[in-house]
């Protein structure tokens, strides 16, 4: 008999319809909501919509978002939310907003209320991240976990396309590590299968299109729905290590590293995975080669294929390695400081086989 345990996150998804629609349709009748929001400012109209809704009054907007949630900002952020007496955090935006709000409930447990407008499943998760001196503490806590989660298609919509693509990319590496990861369990696995089942449907429309339609958006973002789910219900491996430890010590875009190093993970990964979750790929991605369907993919969505391409430098290449393989995580491979070594100069070099 499979032996597993199985946790699920509590988090209320309203998908598909209008925000202000939506957030109306969510508010409490004989109580007001005071809310700190964070959002940048390109959704000003966003946040004034909600702000003219009855029961609820945003006390302060908090517009500064920044990658990879700086400290010095979640410590700004926090200041400004004690002092405004808010009983709800609402995180308007993708994983920078939304990550920012997670760093403020750690400390202020309030409610949050996520609106994604990208790919990145993060308002799905029980994951935090803080960056300090050139270093991202990763942590889970059950705290950070919104409350409600509000999908309007309307709001990724207009995302530009090389965003869209590379956001979308990095949805689909959360679910390629939840179908490998060490503590998988019926529930996660057959999940993520179909999360990946989604979103590859809509990068493979999207790579032919070259523009984002309402039905590939939907795609994408249920999909990445799907992954943050996964990615809360499972352990990182080598990925999103890689991921973290590129983008928080080296100053790299969070995105752009997921897109670069998917297909060489999976390759790396690919002769340590079971049968059967081989098998599962290569139906997937109807391909005995999973990891050159997803190299290809990445190229006809013109989006970077090699560590260069992002600025990684050649010289940080024994130091990177030196950082991810001191990292504790399970992996279906054996992680060595050189064969990590290995794996980022043929990512810097940008050819996978």
């Amino acid at each position: 008999m499979t032996d597993f345990i199985y946790e699920q996150q509590q988090s209320k998804l309203i998908f598909g319809r209008s925000f202000t629609r939506a957030l109306s349709d969510e508010l409490p009748n004989n109580t007001v909501l005071h809310a700190w929001v964070i959002a940048s400012r390109r959704f000003n109209s966003v946040v004034q919509a909600a702000d003219s809704l009855d029961n609820f009054f945003i006390l302060e907007h908090f517009s500064r978002v920044l990658q990879y949630v700086p400290a010095d900002q979640v410590q700004k952020a926090r200041h400004s939310v004690a002092k405004s007496g808010a009983n709800i955090i609402m995180a308007i935006g993708g994983g920078s907003a939304i990550g920012l709000a997670k760093a403020v409930a750690l400390k202020h447990p309030l409610p949050i209320w996520a609106v994604p407008t990208t790919y990145s499943g993060s308002e799905m998760t029980n994951i935090y991240g803080i960056s300090s001196a050139g270093i991202k503490e990763v942590g889970r806590d059950s705290n950070v976990v919104p409350e409600k989660v509000f999908y309007d298609p309307e709001l990724s919509l207009t995302l530009p396309f090389d965003i869209a693509a590379k956001s979308a990319l990095n949805a689909l590496s959360h679910l390629i590590e939840a179908v490998y990861s060490s503590d998988r369990n019926p529930f996660t696995f057959q999940h993520s299968l179909e999360g990946i089942r989604i979103l590859f449907s809509g990068l493979k429309r999207l790579s032919e299109e070259k523009s984002i339609s309402a039905v590939i958006n939907e795609k994408l973002l249920l999909g990445a729905s799907f992954a943050g789910k996964s990615l809360s219900e499972t352990e990182m491996a080598l990925h999103h290590t890689c991921a973290h430890v590129l983008g928080g010590s080296f100053s790299l875009d969070h995105a752009s590293v997921h897109t670069v190093m998917l297909p060489y993970v999976l390759k790396f990964q690919w002769s340590s995975l079971s049968d059967e979750i081989r098998i599962h790929f290569k139906r997937l991605f109807d391909s005995d080669t999973p990891a050159n369907v997803l190299f290809d993919l990445i190229k006809r969505l013109d989006q970077p294929t090699s560590l260069k391409d992002i600025g990684f430098r050649k010289r940080d290449i024994a130091k990177a390695a030196e950082l991810i393989s001191n990292q504790k995580f399970n992996n279906p491979a054996t992680v060595t400081q050189d064969n990590i070594k290995r794996l980022l100069e043929t990512a810097w070099g940008g050819k996978l086989s």
